[in-house]
This record gives structure tokens, sequence and C-alpha cells, in this order.
């Protein structure tokens, strides 16, 4: 060769091209840190209550705002999809043979995430009331000292559910992981 050359024959850097070499062969390790990047991602997607995209998700509708109360809890607008915390908890993550994959399996997780509207057939219920000082009668719930038990028949009816995306890989995911791989690579070669 012609002019200057550089021939690697030091075993350390074979050994660590060996290690990154079989470290990108299976790679397991590196989806694992990735599916607890992504899941990390979707916890702040709920706390943000912003979607993949960027968007934010859109608001309660009054109604179900006016709902919201309870114990500790106040009535409002925060908090959407979190009210219990059960679906943001149930986000977890499986590495597959060749990739990774993390969501929820909730039944409702779909509808949160993709939209809708859901069919409510006409039933009957037992409804709870208790004749409370100048407000009149108010639902309550079942055992409450001097409330009347009733039962009601609900008409059916349809409820449109808008989508709020808490799923999907956002800009910032974009740039995380490359750097977790390698990261990952760098810890597997001994750097």
């Amino acid at each position: 060769m012609a002019g200057v050359s550089f021939s690697i024959d030091d075993s350390d850097a074979l050994d660590a091209l060996g290690r990154i070499e079989r470290a990108a062969s299976n790679p397991v390790e590196a989806f694992h840190r990735l599916g607890a990047h992504f899941v990390f991602s979707t916890h702040r997607a709920f706390e943000t209550e912003t979607g993949p995209d960027g968007r934010k998700w859109k608001p309660l509708s009054p109604r179900t705002a006016a709902k919201r109360v309870g114990r500790g809890r106040r009535r409002g607008f925060d908090h959407i999809l979190r009210l219990s915390g059960r679906l943001q908890q149930s986000v977890s993550y499986d590495v597959l043979p060749n990739g990774l994959e993390w969501g929820s399996n909730l039944a409702y997780a779909r509808i949160h995430q993709l939209g809708g509207t859901i069919t409510m057939p006409a039933r009957t219920a037992t409804v709870h009331l208790k004749n409370i000082r100048r407000k009149g009668n108010r639902f309550v719930r079942p055992g409450t000292k001097n409330a009347q038990s009733r039962v009601a028949a609900i008409a059916g009816h349809k409820v449109n559910m808008p989508a709020r995306p808490f799923l999907g890989i956002s800009a910032y995911d974009r740039e995380q992981v490359p750097l977790i791989i390698a990261d990952y690579l760098r810890e597997e070669a001994g750097q």
C-alpha cells in the first residue's frame, strides 16, 4: 500500500470487537433497555397528557368532569385517563425474538388509544338516592345511611370517545433510541 497504513493487531481491540459482534447478534439486553425507556416515555405521556405526536389530548367533556369526584379527588378536568391510575400502571413491555412491543392488556386501553363510539344497550339498574339539605335528592353509594334504593330504566345511548394516544414513538424517543443502543454496545465493548 502506498503512503501510510495502520493495522489492528492488538488483542484487546479485537476482543472488544468480538464482544460488540456478540452483543449485536443477541440484542435481548438492548431490547430490555429500550422497553424500559418506552414504558417510561409512555408514563410521561400520561403525566403531560400529550400524545407521541406532541399534541395535547382532548379535554374531558363537562359532563364527565362534573362526575369526577370521590375521596381525595376534586371535580374537574385534571388527570385525564389517570383517575384510578390503572391504565397507566398496566403499561408494560415484552421482548420478542426479533423486536420489542409495549402496551396495555386492559380491555379499554384500545378505545382510549384509538377513539371510537361505544354503544350502551338499554338496561335497568338499582340507584341509591339520599335527600341532602337544600340540594334535593343526590346519587350516593350503596349502603349510605338513610339512602333509598330504586330500580331505574336507563335508555340505550352512544358514547363518543376521542382518541387520546398514549402509545407510540415521539421525537424524543427517536433521539434516545440510538443513544441507548450506543451505550449498550459501549458497555459490551468494555469501555
